[in-house]
């Protein structure tokens, strides 16, 4: 059963989409990972798992131009995240935790420190959010 706790937190800075797609187009394309470690990860459900198995080509292109992007993934890491990932070409990013309460204090400490952050869970029945936040990103 597939059930992972993670936080998703945005810096202040939007990645504008094309802009993305032209920086990705500028550098040479690596060979993606085959997707059938996740799928075996998924199988198990073991957070920690399917945590080693994000991939994300727009990484080594958004990480190096915009700094908070980078700041934010290293910062869910050092909170304890057992994988963080950038989500599509950015600016969110996420990370999986092994427990809600640890999710939720990292969700809480990365608030304390100016980020937008929210805890949830995805299983593979629902997606539930711990809070009414989704609608007040910044910007919005």
């Amino acid at each position: 059963t597939v059930n992972l706790q993670l936080v998703l937190a945005k810096p202040a800075v939007p990645v504008a989409t094309r802009q993305a797609y032209r920086w990705l187009a500028e550098v040479p394309r690596e060979p993606s990972p085959s997707p059938d470690a996740m799928l075996q990860a998924l199988a198990t459900g073991s957070a920690r798992q399917i945590a080693s198995c994000l991939w994300n080509d727009f990484e080594k292109v958004i990480l190096p131009r915009i700094a908070p992007c980078a700041q934010l993934k290293e910062r869910l890491i050092e909170l304890g995240a057992l994988g963080a990932l950038l989500c599509g070409s950015g600016s969110g990013v996420f990370g999986i935790f092994d427990t809600a309460a640890a999710a939720i204090a990292s969700a809480d400490q990365l608030r304390q420190e100016g980020w937008w952050a929210i805890q949830t869970a995805i299983s593979e029945r629902a997606i539930e959010l711990s809070k009414n936040e989704l609608l007040t990103l910044p910007g919005t």
